[in-house]
Formats: structure tokens, sequence, C-alpha cells
């Protein structure tokens, strides 16, 4: 009787499990609509091209920028990342993994009363940079 109860109640606990797992499915268009909500909402403008097709939502022409702000009325300058493409994968566990290229192109442009504008371009070089998202809300994981 004793293993009984013991099957049981480890059967209930893998079934709250399951539960619990189910309801942290997340998928690839929410993870973006919620990343694109943060960075609009702080101030970042943003524009793509998205198209989804078999769970991968893929942005193309993704352009990221921000206007660095001065007490003048011109500001300072500007801050842009342009992505050829990135990619967010459902994956059959409830995660979603974001993939990025492995050239990302950052470029500055600062504004000096002096010297005028300053264009700055970098290439941030990485290879398979992968970031998997899990969860819900408040909740969500960034790996």
């Amino acid at each position: 009787m004793l293993n009984f109860a013991k099957f049981t109640l480890f059967s209930m606990g893998l079934s709250i499990l399951s539960i619990t797992e189910a309801f942290a499915t997340v998928t690839a268009q929410q993870v973006w609509s919620d990343l694109r909500q943060k960075l609009t909402a702080n101030g970042f403008q943003i524009s793509e091209t998205e198209f989804l097709k078999a769970g991968t939502l893929t942005l193309r022409d993704l352009m990221v920028s921000y206007d660095l702000p001065l007490q003048q009325a011109d500001g300072l300058g500007s801050v842009s990342l342009t992505l050829e493409t990135v990619q967010f994968v459902d994956n059959l566990d409830g995660t979603v993994k974001i993939v990025f290229p492995d050239i990302m192109p950052v470029t500055l442009v600062l504004k000096d009363p002096i010297a005028g504008e300053v264009d700055l371009r970098l290439d941030v070089t990485q290879s398979d940079l992968e970031i998997s998202v899990s969860g819900q809300g408040q909740d969500r994981r960034y790996r």
C-alpha cells in the first residue's frame, strides 16, 4: 500500500510539472512582440520585414536606432544596428531560439559643435550567437 501511495504522489508530481511546462510555452511571435514593445517603450525606432513560416519568424533588414539625447535641441547624434536577418525559432520544448548573424554592423553618428558630424561604423563579429527564451511575462528567461 505504501508503494502505491508513493507511486500516486510521484505521478501527481509529474502531472503538475507537465502542466506547469505547458503554461510556460512561448512562441516566436510572442518573444519578438515583447522585445519590440520594450525597445520602442525605451525610445528605440524599429523597422523590419517579417516572415513567418513553419514555426520560424524571420526578420529581414532589421534596423534598430536610437537618438542620443542632449540638452541642445538637435541632440548628440544617433546609434543604429542593422541586421540582414534575425530568426526566432519555435522549439519543440516550448522555448524559442533567437539566431543572430555572424556580423552585426553598428553605426554611430555624433554631432560635435566644433568638428561637425562624425560617422563611426564598426562590425560586431561572433560565431553562432543564439539565445534561448523560455517562460511567460515577467518570468521570461533569456539564456
